[in-house]
């Protein structure tokens, strides 16, 4: 067995230490030693030689204070094939390296599950950009071109960068001799940060990438290129692995820092910051860099296989009778296009594991449900579903289904949806590369795509990257694009409209037509077929075999990996272990055929240079019109720059939100002005051009008269007509709805502040719970408000799940704060009497009472209480106060008995932002609006519908999953009208704990004046959601 060693050693990074970390990686005086810091673990410990360990004290603090994940399973991509990072043993089969002990160590501290997956690096980046893993180990270095689709944690470890060279090189000595020998070529592996720095310091006519660096390595002993760029670790493993063949070359390209990256927005930064910053301070992170990164790690590239590479593939052998069934999109399954390929992929299941299979052709969209339960009900053990368009109804079946694997090919998921296998490929890529082969082929300097319909994102794809492409080749090139116009169930089924197209593009000087889009594409390319001289690239698969016809003219075909794909996810099924979430596939362009002459080794030098640099990031594929899309300029997938697809309330041009609110019932007092806040906010978004500044919004209105049937029927005459639910008002109308809620995968906001809504996945809730605004009322009167433990404490409450809410978070905070409940009193809404309620609290000798009421019901109470000679304080929950209150005979009472908790300021003060710009915006659109709390309620719920809705169209997807999927991603700034909500999953969610203390006051705007803003109990942060 052969080892290797390394010269170096592991160092604290202290404010002296700069060989590794410090500096551009271009100055190369402070590593010409091979004794210079090759791995760095970072620290902020003190300058010191060495560390002495944490006091046991020091140690059960730091973890007290790290966050604690609740067992959640944490996915992690990995190649097993990358020393020291990660790999598995030939001999033994079992997992090492850094990252398995580092992730390891962080679970340990956070209290998390790790799920490891074999992935191959080429997609790992975009895989964990996507969420289709939570993060990635092999020491990934942080970038900004990564950091625009990732989140990285700190620093870690910085990693030298070293060339690897044949032993005894005799051309160069140095790097600078290196770099000024224009005929030197470097190796490297495509998608590295290790390949974008060669490109960087040599230009990209002198770097050769390879899928992996052992194929770098091998292509370097071979003689066919001059140097591999790596990793000083990986280099030495190499060396030693070829210790009478390899050397490493003096001099240090840059230093890289890594970091541990995931999707953009993603919950888990802070706490792996955390865990690592403590890593740090106990000094076990200085442990593991010694364990792997000195002499005392012998691994060498012998010891180990080849990972996510190995390329004997062991093909699961299908359980008895089981059973693959095909659903096509609309058209049929010998398309010679989409629907065949993704057949051919089942069929090859059936040839190589003894699957039985059959298919279904679907006639029309309306049947794609129907054709999926015939294959469900019959026993069959993977659906593959082919096409965008089948998306929703495999979602569906796969949640009645569960025990059935769904293969979804082109089925973009914006959250994973259990039991279904997004099968998607980055069209943008190879289309970009299909255009830039036909703008090097075009004479006429004009080429053409003919497509199917742009409700499809993946013919979109297809078609942007196709124009960029070409753009890239030569910037001054015309483009005839031309989609489909008709919809799903036409589009790719029209071959008579592509041959009529193509012709049109003919007549109009193309003399290269891309046809993208089934049969309709196919019809292009017969048609470019019988003119002569005039070239066509074909799309999925390679159609020289599959549309002979077309040969005269077929160059090549953009080719998304179907077959492959179908046949891994069945393979991965039949072994028990198919995933849930976007699949990655691969694309590329088909062989040239009886054209290869014709195409220059310069043009494909070009391609193949240009296709490794779309799978690396080091290029994008969406260089879009900066007048029409300049987004796509930061973009590394097209999906990205798509706009949203048609979906519920959601035409393609402006988003419908449904309002169920209490125009004319008990509640309208408060539901009036609450709309009338709701609308203004939108009124204000529309002015901006809508949603993103694009979708403009309309309200759809429901009268609830506050009655939760009357509630359900309003629902369900909307329900398939809105994105969203803007206000949902009452807590008895929530209550009845949100079991339908959850069904049908639809979003409201809750005119309502319970604090179970906190952990309802399909509400949005917004302000502190009025369990919370109890708990800070009490705690307030106790320490601010003059009150005292030994006073006679009871309530008053609506008998329905509002009232019930607030009697929970007395309950709650009693026995902490030290008070006895003495009386319990109970009204019913629609009553007008309270004399008993109030003879009932009066005669229990009650001095403080806590209600939780509505306007409706307060006037009564407080006329009875006043006529009682009955004045105890009240302190009340935010909906007990209405504007008419301060200008009713009642004032003077409530002046002097009343304290409201409840969410904002004193209407109108200028210290805070929100206050002014909602000010503004009421005068501009509701004029005759007089100042009020609700309505400042309502302008604070459109804020939380809005700040969602403008997630779902960042994301691209404003389906009812894609909105789900928002609300955990949002981060909506409430400018000070309500207390921060930090918004996740459900279980993540963190509800505002503070509240405003308000008393009345005749003399202001809305009748109630701030006493204290932003009041927060000690025990409101211990109330468990």
């Amino acid at each position: 067995m052969k080892t290797f060693k390394r010269s170096f050693g592991i160092f604290l990074v202290l404010g002296l230490i700069s060989t590794a970390c410090g500096g551009s990686g271009d100055d190369d005086s402070d590593a010409s030693s091979s004794d210079s810091s090759s791995a760095v673990v970072t620290t902020t410990a003190a300058p010191v030689a060495t560390t002495a360990a944490p006091s046991a004290s020091e140690t059960a603090e730091e973890e007290a204070a790290l966050p604690d994940l609740g067992g959640r399973t944490i996915s992690v991509a990995i190649e097993n094939a990358y020393l020291p990072y990660n790999y598995v043993d030939a001999e033994t089969g079992e997992i090492g390296g850094f990252d398995y002990d580092f992730f390891g160590e962080i679970c340990n501290r956070l209290n998390c599950e790790l799920d490891y997956t074999e992935f191959a690096w080429e997609a790992t980046i975009q895989s964990v950009g996507d969420g289709t893993f939570d993060t990635a180990g092999g020491g990934i270095t942080i970038t900004e071109a990564r950091e625009e689709t990732l989140d990285f944690t700190d620093s870690y470890i910085s990693v030298d960068q070293r060339l690897i060279v044949e032993l005894g090189e005799d051309r160069f000595a140095t790097l600078e001799e290196f770099g000024q020998m224009d005929e030197l070529t470097v190796c490297s592996q495509t998608g590295t940060t290790n390949a974008e720095t060669a490109i960087a310091n040599f230009g990209e006519d002198r770097v050769i990438l390879f899928e992996t660096f052992g194929f770098a390595v091998q292509a370097l002993l071979a003689g066919d290129c001059d140097s591999v760029i790596m990793d000083e670790t990986a280099g030495q493993g190499y060396q030693g692995e070829n210790a009478d063949a390899l050397e490493l070359l003096e001099g240090v390209l840059s230093a890289d820092e890594l970091g541990v990256p995931f999707p953009n927005g993603s919950d888990l930064v802070a706490p792996f910051n955390a865990a690592i910053s403590s890593m740090k301070a106990d000094g076990s992170l200085f442990e593991l860099g010694s364990k792997y990164f000195t002499d005392a790690f012998t691994v060498t590239y012998d010891d180990i296989g080849d990972g996510a590479y190995a390329e004997e593939e062991v093909v699961p052998v299908a359980a008895d009778g089981m059973c693959v069934g095909l659903v096509t999109d609309v058209g049929q399954v010998d398309d010679k296009s989409f629907n065949q390929s993704a057949w051919e992929g089942v069929q090859k299941a059936a040839d190589e594991m003894g699957a039985e299979v059959d298919y279904i052709e679907t006639q029309a969209a309306k049947d794609y449900a129907t054709n999926i339960g015939l294959f469900a009900e019959n026993g069959c053990d993977v659906i593959v579903t082919v096409g965008f368009a089948l998306g929703e109804a495999t979602a569906i079946a796969a949640a009645e289904y569960p025990d059935v694997d769904f293969i979804g090919v082109d089925q973009f998921q914006g959250a994973p949806v259990d039991g279904v296998a997004g099968l998607i490929f980055p069209e943008d890529q190879a289309g970009f590369l299909a255009g830039a082969l036909a703008a090097s082929m075009s004479k006429s300097g004009i080429i053409a795509e003919v497509l199917g319909t742009d409700l499809v994102p993946p013919v979109v794809a297809f078609g942007e990257g196709y124009v960029n492409g070409a753009k890239h080749v030569n910037p001054d090139i015309k483009v005839i694009k031309t989609y489909h116009p008709g919809g799903l169930d036409t589009a790719f089924t029209d071959p008579e409209w592509g041959a009529t197209t193509a012709r049109q593009a003919l007549e109009n000087g193309a003399d290269v037509v891309f046809g993208a889009g089934g049969k309709t594409g196919n019809g292009a390319l017969i048609e470019v077929a019988g003119e002569e001289g005039a070239l066509c690239i074909g799309v999925d698969t390679d159609q020289w075999d599959t549309v002979p016809e077309a040969q005269p003219c077929l160059i090549t075909s953009s080719m998304k990996m179907i077959v492959d794909g179908v046949f891994d996810l069945i393979s991965q099924s039949a072994a028990g272990s198919m995933p849930s979430g976007n699949y990655g596939g691969a694309v590329g362009l088909a062989p040239f055929h009886d054209f290869d002459s014709m195409v220059s080794d310069d043009i494909k030098s070009m391609l193949a240079t240009l296709k490794a640099d779309l799978e690396s990031g080091a290029m994008s594929a969406c260089v879009w019109d900066a007048d029409s899309n300049p987004e796509c300029f930061v973009s590394e997938r097209c999906y990205d720059c798509l706009p949203p697809m048609p979906a519920a309330g959601f035409d393609g041009t402006s988003i419908k939100i449904g309002i169920v609110n209490d125009f004319s019932g008990p509640a309208a007092i408060i539901g009036l002005p609450l709309q009338a806040g709701v609308a203004t906010y939108y009124e204000w978004v529309n002015d901006q051009g809508g949603i993103a500044g694009t979708y403009p919004v309309e309200l759809v209105d429901a009268d609830s008269t506050y009655n939760p049937s009357v509630a359900v029927q309003a629902y369900n005459d909307m329900k398939d007509d809105i994105a969203i639910i803007g206000n949902l008002f009452g807590t008895p109308v929530v209550t009845a709805l949100l079991e339908s809620l959850n069904e049908d995968g639809l979003m409201a906001v809750p005119a309502s502040l319970d604090s179970a809504w906190v952990r309802e996945s399909n509400l949005i809730p917004w302000g502190a719970p009025y369990q919370i605004q109890v708990i800070n009322g009490i705690d307030w009167w106790l320490n601010d408000g003059g009150g005292s433990t030994d006073q006679v404490y009871c309530s008053l409450i609506q008998d329905d799940p509002y009232g019930e809410a607030g009697q929970a978070g007395l309950e709650w905070i009693a026995p902490k704060v030290g008070i006895t409940i003495t009386e319990v009193a109970r009204y019913v809404p629609g009553d007008a009497d309270f004399s008993a309620q109030i003879g009932q609290l009066q005669g229990s000798g009650c001095e403080v009472v806590w209600l939780t009421a509505l306007p409706s019901a307060v006037g009564g109470i407080g006329g009875a209480a006043a006529g009682a000679g009955f004045a105890p304080t009240w302190i009340g929950q935010s909906p007990v106060w209405i504007n008419a209150f301060a200008a009713s005979a009642l004032a003077p009472y409530l002046e002097a008995n009343l304290i409201i908790v409840g969410e904002g300021s004193t209407w109108g003060d200028p210290s805070m932002s929100g206050a002014v710009s909602m000010m503004e915006r009421m005068a501009t659109y509701a004029p005759d609006q007089e100042p009020d709390y609700y309505f400042a309620a309502g302008y604070v719920m459109a804020m939380a519908s809005a700040g969602v809705l403008e997630q779902a169209v960042a994301n691209g997807d404003l389906s009812r999953e894609g909105i789900l999927q928002a609300s955990t991603q949002a981060s909506i700034d409430f400018e000070g009208l309500s207390g921060v909500y930090q918004y996740g999953s459900v279980d993540e969610r963190q509800p505002s704990i503070s509240n405003t203390i308000f008393r009345v006051n005749p003399e202001v705007p809305n009748g109630v004046e701030a006493i204290e803003v932003g009041y927060e109990s000690e025990y409101a942060s211990d109330y468990d959601f």
